[in-house]
């Protein structure tokens, strides 16, 4: 299993390269991801805002909170709900989100599923799901869940339904972390500014 987390140092258009499965964006997905860079998602720290007159460089987290975020608003959550959980929430998702890296095998980023961008795609026993409370949710739980190793709790499994309530789906972390970090690792050096 992975002993430590990735050391990423990427450039924006490294982080939305690798977000998005080692393509370059489609106009919509930079939209997304400018909407959510204005709502904080990723956040820095302000020493991170510090390097006047240097590219600011993204880490392993900050791939993991932009693909979360990405995925979730793939899912029909609504962009300013994605940038608030998010935010409350960043400790938990991050601690989470090394926890369920640290629970991959060895070798998986060599795995040929990893960049088949969907083609082909495992199915982890102990899956760490991740999932998004609605707004209309209790506002005491306005928090991610994460769901490891618990079969006796319904959100474990990808996809949630409750009689009366809406269909909601969770998101697979490992699977998507590997597939995210295969990518970080391979992402194109890309010149700054706009095209």
């Amino acid at each position: 299993m992975p002993a430590t987390i990735p050391d990423l140092h990427l450039s924006h258009g490294q982080l939305v390269w690798a977000a998005c499965y080692g393509r370059a964006p489609s106009k919509v997905l930079t939209n997304r991801v400018r909407y959510l860079r204005q709502l904080g998602v990723p956040r820095f720290d302000d020493a991170d805002n510090d390097n006047r007159g240097r590219r600011t460089r993204y880490t392993f987290d900050d791939l993991c909170i932009l693909g979360i975020g990405l995925t979730a608003l793939s899912f029909g959550v609504k962009p300013r709900d994605v940038g608030r959980m998010l935010n409350a929430s960043r400790a938990d998702v991050l601690a989470g989100s090394h926890t369920a890296w640290k629970e991959l095998p060895e070798g998986v980023l060599d795995e040929p599923w990893v960049r088949s961008r969907g083609a082909s795609v495992p199915v982890y026993e102990d899956e760490f799901f991740l999932r998004l409370q609605d707004p209309d949710d209790n506002p005491l739980r306005d928090r991610p869940i994460f769901a490891p190793d618990d079969p006796t709790q319904p959100w474990l499994y990808a996809i949630e339904h409750s009689p009366g309530e809406p269909v909601r789906r969770n998101i697979p972390l490992k699977r998507l972390m590997v597939q995210w970090v295969a990518w970080a690792l391979e992402a194109p050096e890309m010149k700054p500014g706009r095209k």
